[in-house]
């Protein structure tokens, strides 16, 4: 994919971190070690009503998060998670930080929130500044939670959990005797057209279908069992499943086939100021500052890339005489403030060639682009290629 350019901007001063469709992702943070009294759980994550300055805004679509896994105390109270933003004029969530919580509770994974309130809609032609949005937390054992809710969690992308097999096995006995603890070995996979399904950037929808099998591992009285409401989804994800073929040695009751929707074309990042704004006549930081020694390491933050949503940060840093970067702090990013805490990461581990002075208060943009036609990520990533810095 071609280089990022900016016309009125010196080389120097923009990063571009193009995400490729198999990226290296950074490992997830360990979910802790069940511990006496703990058990595996499920969260889920339900958003309340948005309120800001202006008043109550109406909602268009407020994307449902992605479950995550953990560890929990069953009783053990967990505060809910609050987030500032403001709504553009077209209706699109923008400047997404996440609020101090208050008081103690379990570790939950929480990645996906973020994403989902900046790929949310509310309606256009009234902007809002200063508004905000809570989301509670349910916790539910693996062996209490519902069957949907676990399908849910194994559906859509995620960081994987140690104990997914329990999950897996959880979903599969909900409903009838299909699997007796194993799959079913396919003989034909029909697959749907997803290209042909629509889904509003940044958003993703799943769906199940349920069906039975006759003795001859064909799939009868199939049906929509769960939906996130993509009534195009639901009708292509039945007819694959009608059209496969399972080898069986009896009748079956209980089979399903879950399908995820994302859309391939990116929510791309709202439009960047310039980096002049920004800049002070004392900054001792000459345009033409010392090349990268060392590149820096690119990694797209990765629950912003399941969800094909771009953004960029403006940052500020010093440069040492021996060329480490310190001092790295966040102007400003968008859509969200994590775009921000990655960019922090990436100038962090650069570090530029020795000079005789150093450099203060250096300006540097940092965006996130997509490549065109990013496919879902389904399978582990491969090494990613060299960075791209332009």
């Amino acid at each position: 994919m071609a280089p990022v350019q900016d016309a009125a901007m010196p080389i120097l001063t923009m990063l571009t971190v193009v995400a490729t469709a198999h990226p290296q992702v950074p490992p997830a943070p360990p979910i802790p070690p069940v511990v006496s009294g703990s058990t595996r759980a499920i969260f889920e994550f339900m958003p309340g009503t948005a309120t800001c300055d202006g008043g109550t805004p109406a909602p268009v679509a407020v994307a449902r998060p992605i479950p995550s896994a953990g560890v929990m105390t069953p009783g053990q109270a967990i505060a809910p998670y609050r987030f500032r933003f403001r709504i553009a004029d077209d209706g699109r969530v923008l400047g997404v930080v996440p609020e101090t919580r208050v008081g103690s509770g379990p570790y939950v994974p929480t990645p996906d929130l973020q994403p989902a309130l900046a790929a949310s809609r509310f309606a256009t032609g009234a902007p809002q500044a200063r508004c905000t949005i809570e989301y509670d937390v349910q916790a539910r054992p693996i062996a209490d939670a519902p069957a949907e809710l676990v399908r849910r969690y194994l559906t859509l992308p995620h960081d994987a959990a140690y104990f997914e097999g329990e999950m897996r096995k959880r979903a599969q006995d909900a409903d009838g005797d299909c699997y007796d603890g194993r799959g079913l070995a396919p003989l034909l996979r029909a697959y749907p057209d997803l290209d042909a399904v629509p889904q509003a950037a940044g958003t993703l929808s799943m769906t199940v279908a349920g069906f039975d099998l006759d003795r001859n591992g064909k799939p009868v009285r199939v049906r929509t069992v769960q939906s996130d409401g993509n009534a195009a989804l639901d009708a292509a994800t039945r007819q694959a499943a009608a059209k496969s073929r399972f080898k069986t040695d009896r009748a079956r009751t209980g089979c399903v086939l879950p399908m995820m929707r994302r859309q391939r074309d990116p929510l791309e990042a709202p439009e960047s100021p310039s980096l002049d704004g920004f800049r002070t006549a004392g900054d001792g930081c000459p345009l033409e500052a010392a090349p990268w020694a060392n590149l820096p390491r690119m990694t797209f933050p990765e629950p912003f890339r399941r969800r094909g949503i771009e953004g960029w940060a403006i940052m500020r840093y010093d440069v040492a005489p021996w060329g480490q970067v310190g001092n790295v702090s966040v102007i400003a990013s968008e859509p969200a403030a994590a775009f921000g805490d990655q960019a922090r990461q990436i100038l962090s581990s650069a570090r530029r060639a020795p000079s005789t002075r150093g450099a203060s208060g250096c300006v540097e943009r940092v965006r996130f682009k997509l490549p065109e036609g990013d496919e879902d990520m389904r399978t582990p990533p491969p090494p990613p290629p060299p960075p791209i810095i332009d």
